[in-house]
């Protein structure tokens, strides 16, 4: 689905990401699972644009967030190491 976005609503729907992440990190705090999915999608948006050392560094974020707040079992945890695991070759290649 985020392939078929145009760069204006990319750039629209990572500016609402940001927003949105420093929203939950103030009223959530940085180790909740729903800070973990919003740097998730904001690297994953950040992949897409081709920014594949900035989205490694968000990936990383996310799944230490996930895995500090919902576990290393927990099913996001271990979608966001796989991903993870995926861009970081993609970045070292």
């Amino acid at each position: 689905m985020i392939e078929h976005l145009d760069e204006l609503s990319m750039v629209e729907a990572f500016d609402n990401l940001k927003a949105g992440l420093v929203i939950l990190e103030n009223e959530l705090g940085t180790v909740h699972p729903l800070v973990g999915e919003c740097e998730e999608a904001i690297g994953l948006i950040e992949m897409t644009r081709g920014n594949s050392q900035i989205a490694a560094e968000y990936l990383h974020k996310a799944y230490e967030t996930l895995n500090n707040s919902a576990g290393q079992f927990d099913r996001r945890t271990e979608e966001a190491l796989e991903i993870l695991k995926l861009v970081q070759a993609l970045v070292t290649f």
